[in-house]
């Protein structure tokens, strides 16, 4: 394959003769979730994290991400596992179904 030829404009100082084009590897971008979210069958999701109302990054983004996919998947579906600390108990919301104190092994094995 060869390459296209550069030539330079003695006035405007630019290159001519060279079109850009997208290279062979990249792919189109999706437009929206749209259809991507939405199964043909019944789904259960559980997600392990942190959840609001602990105060922290994670537990914010956990809780954003459970009402995204309760969207297209039904707040049904949605279950939570929530990561514990030992400063206080939490009054969490109906989805977190579980709970996890963090420096406790026990608990990671219960069943």
């Amino acid at each position: 394959m060869r390459e296209p030829e550069l030539s330079a404009s003695s006035q405007s100082g630019a290159l001519t003769g060279y079109a850009a084009r997208p290279l062979m590897s990249e792919k189109k971008a999706v437009a929206s979730f749209e259809g991507i979210l939405r199964p043909s069958a019944p789904v259960r999701v559980a997600i392990i994290g942190n959840h609001l109302p602990r105060q922290c990054g994670i537990a914010t983004f956990t809780t954003d991400l459970c009402d995204a996919l309760a969207l297209g998947y039904g707040a049904a579906g949605i279950s939570v596992v929530a990561m514990n600390d030992s400063s206080s108990p939490h009054s969490y919301p109906m989805r977190v179904r579980f709970q996890i104190a963090e420096g406790d092994l026990s608990s990671y094995r219960a069943d």
